[in-house]
């Protein structure tokens, strides 16, 4: 198999996905209108430059009639909306898209040596892995003698310069760069976010693309030791075209649009209703339980203390009545914990202690095994407080006749 930069994300946003696209090469019934606007945007650019590499420098309306004609060629039923928007709304953006970035390349007189180039990368001596991959448009910049690796970028998200740096695609893409051309010394990075009107730029470093190349390998000798590809939830899933057939979501996509009376019927949609109900009662009854078995182990204590006693004997168990004052110091994250800890270390008894371990510190002040003085200074810093156990245990005790 050869790999794509495309190939490697959908892995390793979702396995489950990887499988339907790439092994069990299934086409998806829908596509998003995210996709969808960015492919027609994409040919509407890659035209413009073809005409501008044939000398020909069309009008902004030349360009957005292209960009509408495409649309209109390839519209379908079967686009997925996510948001509550309508096609008019991202036609209008891809038009705004369209427009900023002829107003501000005009007359585009780079130059452009191809767009959607298509190219190979070796990603080991032996050629065993590659990729293949499709640069937006690459120029060569005859001043500043660096090629450019351009990219469009649709979506309506403004990367950072460490998420820019975590970039792996056009970094790959660069490796093959160096590879076609014998003076591709120089490589820059160049980001166009459309919905910003920005442009953000990136040499490349020798350290990034040696990170990853092997982040890269990794992933796909990962891919190929793969045998179970599970789904992975996230907030990607939104857009997901697999989304009608994956487990995860298959069910609700499947009942999400009947009438309510025809939902309320349907069969997960009642079992796991039901289910959720005997649950729900017996969280009540059990939360019931506590309160009462709270209020006896209250009424127990009580009567051992009134009575003196640390047993009391029922008909078929006994309960041991366990009652003692113990010392509470702060916990790890609570004020006073490093003045305990200080206070340890100047007395020499921390590394007795683990830390604090506030458990053997309460046994070691009960058996008065540290000094007068510290423990002195440590009592400033606990607080007394009552536990009381009940121990549930058989009876043993023979009844008489």
């Amino acid at each position: 198999m050869i790999y794509s930069h495309s190939r490697i994300e959908t892995f390793k946003q979702c396995p489950l996905k990887f499988k339907y696209r790439y092994l069990d090469k299934i086409i998806p019934e829908v596509e998003t209108i995210e996709s969808f606007l960015g492919s027609r945007v994409h040919e509407a650019l890659e035209w413009l430059y073809k005409q501008v590499k044939m000398e020909k420098l069309p009008d902004l309306k030349e360009l957005l009639d292209i960009f509408k004609k495409n649309w209109e060629k390839n519209f379908n039923v079967n686009i997925k909306f996510i948001k509550e928007f309508e096609d008019k709304d991202y036609f209008n953006t891809g038009t705004k898209f369209l427009t900023n970035y002829y107003e501000r390349y005009k007359p585009f007189k780079e130059n452009t040596i191809a767009t959607e180039k298509q190219i190979f990368i070796n990603l080991d001596k032996d050629e065993k892995y590659q990729m293949q991959g499709f640069i937006d448009r690459l120029v060569y910049d005859e001043t500043k003698k660096t090629y450019e690796i351009h990219d469009y970028k649709t979506s309506g998200y403004l990367k950072t310069n460490d998420e820019l740096e975590e970039d792996k695609q056009l970094a790959l893409y660069s490796l093959a760069i160096r590879e076609m051309y014998q003076d591709a010394d120089k490589i820059c990075l160049i980001w166009h976010f459309l919905a910003f009107d920005k442009e953000f730029c990136l040499e490349v470093d020798e350290k990034i693309l040696k990170k990853v190349k092997e982040e890269t390998l990794n992933t796909i000798k990962k891919i190929e030791n793969t045998d179970k590809f599970d789904a992975k939830a996230s907030k990607l899933c939104d857009w997901c075209e697999y989304k009608p057939i994956c487990p995860k979501w298959k069910h609700l996509e499947e009942i999400k649009d009947k009438p309510i009376n025809e939902f309320l019927k349907e069969e997960g949609v009642n079992l796991v209703n039901k289910y959720s109900e005997l649950l729900l009662q017996k969280q009540k009854v059990n939360m019931e339980l506590d309160e009462n078995l709270e209020k006896l182990k209250e009424a127990l204590v009580k009567y051992s203390e009134k009575n003196n006693l640390d047993t009391i004997f029922g008909s078929n168990k006994k309960a041991r009545v366990w009652i003692k004052d113990v010392l509470k110091f702060p916990n790890k994250n609570e004020i006073g914990r490093d003045v305990i800890k200080t206070l340890l270390i100047n007395h020499g008894f921390y590394n007795d202690l683990s830390d604090v371990d506030t458990f053997k510190l309460s046994r070691m002040i009960e058996e008065n095994k540290l000094p007068k003085d510290l423990i002195e200074k440590l009592k400033e810093l606990h607080k007394i407080e009552r536990l009381e156990r009940i121990y549930l245990v058989d009876n043993n005790m023979e009844k008489e006749n």
